[in-house]
């Protein structure tokens, strides 16, 4: 089975260099149009379900998506973003003038080592986990020729790549591929 991965659209957050993780932010404007550019993108693929993180910007995403597609939505705690703790809601400068220098060891394109628990969030390796759990639990209920939509978050995703092989960098209205089981 084909497992397409596609990251919810832009929130206010998002723009403004805000670190979301957990908190419920809904879509603006720019990231409806990016909602509707993503449908069309997808409408080359066969999607026979989506699989999507119950966070309220990825919910919207899926909603504009699935006019199109009219199949089943699942919405999956477990595939939602990593949680940051209390770097939430904060930009990066603002994270490093709270936290020190060493928060930044955390960011950039690691998807390897990161490790938030010191401030109140996840590891990789939590993240990793819940989001493989909802892989397996829903493979159980597919057939190999179908193909999957997962809609989720940058820094969950990225982890998800980086751990099956991939080049992490997933940006928004970008779909990836993952055959799965490998």
């Amino acid at each position: 089975m084909i497992f397409l991965l596609a990251r919810h659209c832009a929130t206010d957050w998002n723009l403004n260099g805000r670190i979301q993780g957990q908190t419920d932010n809904k879509l603006n404007d720019q990231g409806r149009e990016e909602a509707r550019k993503l449908r069309k993108k997808l409408m080359s693929f066969s999607i026979s379900k989506i699989i999507s993180s119950d966070l309220v910007r990825a919910k919207q995403t899926v909603e504009i998506i699935n006019d199109c597609f009219s199949v089943p939505i699942y919405f999956e705690k477990g595939l939602r973003e990593c949680h940051f703790g209390l770097i939430e809601g904060l930009t990066l400068n603002q994270a490093v003038e709270t936290f020190g220098q060493k928060v930044l060891t955390h960011f950039s394109r690691n998807y390897i080592s990161y490790d938030l628990t010191e401030y109140g969030g996840e590891s990789k390796d939590m993240v990793l986990k819940r989001h493989l759990e909802i892989f397996k639990k829903h493979a159980k209920t597919l057939n190999h020729t179908e193909q999957v939509l997962i809609v989720g978050h940058g820094r969950a995703l990225a982890t998800l790549l980086a751990y099956f092989g991939q080049d992490p960098g997933i940006k928004r209205v970008e779909i990836r591929c993952i055959k799965y089981p490998l």
